[in-house]
């Protein structure tokens, strides 16, 4: 029996439903407003359960999720403050056929777990749409939903189109729908601070291949983007440089196994990191000698050394440059 045969088994002993895995850390400000686009649900509250998993110090959360009694609600509380953590805290504990990831300062439409639902497969990833919300209220375009849409418009893509055409989606943690016995295979690593779901994703879809859905357009996740969220921070040497390095290592693993598309898509998550780890750089030259020991000391494949040579060659002229 192929992996996939066992993987169906496995998932049709589960009831058929969807649950839904809620970090919160220090959350009790906003998360009322995920919790209520929950209890707005059209799907039966029977067939969807939230795994509410609070983790480092109670900030009063605790007490105020008492008040929705009616919500098919389950509360973990965990000691160490990782959203890493957290997550596999909840993966572990679902008991639906599906699962799916949702943030404490993001909201759902009405119909989200219905519309994942009816598109879902016990060997797939159904996919929803996105929206993103500005501090002011206003409403972004994101290019990850021009991606979707651009997919939805042709034939129901296959897993190495997804993998080319829909790679931002596909690592990003929210956003989609996947069986639980596939999340359960992998986990997420507990000692990245930063892009986990990206290493946690990839390492899912370098185990096992999925056929790949698009949910109609009233399936929409929304992520309010705060003054606080990660993309509008001062880049820092330890965001920039250190947690880039591990993530590219983690990918780096990765790539020994791959083949075709996946190591396209892996090649792209870390041209993604180096970006990052260049534009601080550009904007803090004189830390240019920390940056190239420590870039130095990563194991780098084969296959990859003329882009890594690449990177050390851009590092080394920014500060030449400017001398």
């Amino acid at each position: 029996m192929n992996e996939s045969m066992k993987r169906l088994q496995q998932s049709c002993r589960r009831p058929f439903g969807v649950s839904v895995i809620l970090p919160a850390y220090q959350s009790r400000e906003y998360l009322s407003f995920m919790l209520n686009s929950l209890m707005s649900q059209t799907l039966d509250f029977t067939l969807f359960e939230v795994i509410l998993v609070v983790n480092g110090p109670d900030d009063g959360t605790i007490d105020m999720v008492k008040t929705y009694d009616t919500l098919p609600l389950h509360v973990l509380s965990k000691p160490v403050a990782s959203v890493s953590h957290a997550r596999n805290s909840g993966i572990s504990k679902a008991k639906f056929q599906f699962l799916t990831f949702v943030d404490a300062d993001d909201t759902v439409s009405p119909t989200y777990l219905e519309d994942l639902l009816k598109h879902s497969s016990l060997l797939g990833i159904t996919i929803a749409h996105l929206t993103d919300v500005l501090p002011d209220g206003s409403i972004r375009e994101s290019p990850i939903e021009k991606d979707i849409l651009q997919v939805e418009a042709g034939e129901r893509p296959s897993f190495d189109v997804a993998l080319s055409r829909l790679h931002r989606v596909l690592t990003m943690t929210a956003c989609k729908l996947i069986p639980t016995e596939a999340a359960q295979v992998v986990a997420f690593k507990h000692h990245l601070r930063s892009a986990e779901d990206v290493v946690y994703f990839s390492t899912l879809l370098s185990h096992m291949s999925f056929e790949i859905r698009i949910a109609p357009s009233s399936a929409v996740y929304t992520r309010h983007l705060r003054q606080h969220s990660v993309s509008r921070q001062r880049l820092t040497y330890s965001f920039a440089v250190t947690e880039r390095l591990t993530v590219v290592q983690e990918l780096y693993t990765l790539l020994d196994s791959s083949r075709g598309s996946l190591t396209t898509m892996l090649r792209k998550k870390i041209a993604a990191q180096w970006r990052i780890l260049l534009r601080y750089i550009e904007e803090n030259a004189s830390e240019k000698h920390l940056v190239l020991r420590d870039v130095s000391r990563i194991a780098v494949p084969t296959s990859e050394r003329n882009d890594y040579h690449d990177v050390i060659r851009f590092i080394q002229s920014v500060d030449a440059e400017l001398e």
